[in-house]
């Protein structure tokens, strides 16, 4: 199974550096990028196509779709990881935002540490884990098109580099030091029993 992760489109947010709200649209560029990526990508013979159900992905994955004549499926347990929605609209250079980041830098060896309703290390780890094991389950031998966010792509990522023994103190340094752009393409592969990562942040389209 060949698993091509596509981080989505640049978003009003992203314009601004604002914590997302889950409703938050793709930006005019945004839009472009999705079809230019789309243009790259309908050469490409993929079996199906699955995206995070909010809304600046799901557009995204929908513009590729069109050019390449496939139905896309939401999942939900490939949102991005959860902030705290007090947050939400807030800048990085908010006071609250950057309380926020200190304290999970602080309590990151806890993998169950969360602040308030976001997400802990566990909790995305968990999700993402779920996704892999479910499509290798229904696809193994399909090449599947995959858009969703930077950490939830970087998480699945690293625990096919790293596989389920990814420790939090590891992923906190995968997650901060390998970026990924929008529309950027991460390439993974199953194969002969053990994973893969083929390509990072492929932007060459862009």
């Amino acid at each position: 199974m060949k698993l091509y992760l596509v981080r989505h489109g640049e978003s009003e947010a992203n314009i601004k550096d604002l914590y997302h709200f889950p409703e938050t649209s793709l930006s005019k560029d945004g839009v472009n990028q999705a079809e230019i990526l789309a243009k790259r990508l309908r050469n490409l013979s993929f079996d199906y196509i699955y995206s995070s159900d909010l809304k600046r992905a799901l557009h995204t994955a929908e513009i590729i779709a069109r050019h390449i004549d496939k139905k896309v499926e939401s999942i939900s347990d490939l949102r991005e990881f959860r902030k705290p929605s007090k947050l939400w609209g807030k800048s990085d250079e908010d006071q609250e935002s950057m309380t926020y980041v200190k304290l999970q830098k602080e309590n990151f060896n806890n993998p169950e540490w969360k602040l308030t309703d976001d997400e802990s290390f566990n909790d995305l780890k968990i999700r993402a884990n779920k996704v892999l094991k479910d499509l290798l389950q229904k696809h193994l031998n399909k090449k599947i098109l995959i858009v969703s966010h930077g950490a939830m792509i970087k998480m699945m990522t690293a625990l096919a580099v790293f596989t389920e023994e990814l420790s939090p103190i590891t992923f906190w340094h995968f997650w901060h030091n390998l970026w990924i752009k929008n529309t950027g393409i991460t390439i993974i592969e199953y194969k002969q029993n053990k994973w893969s990562l083929i390509t990072w942040n492929d932007i060459s389209h862009c």
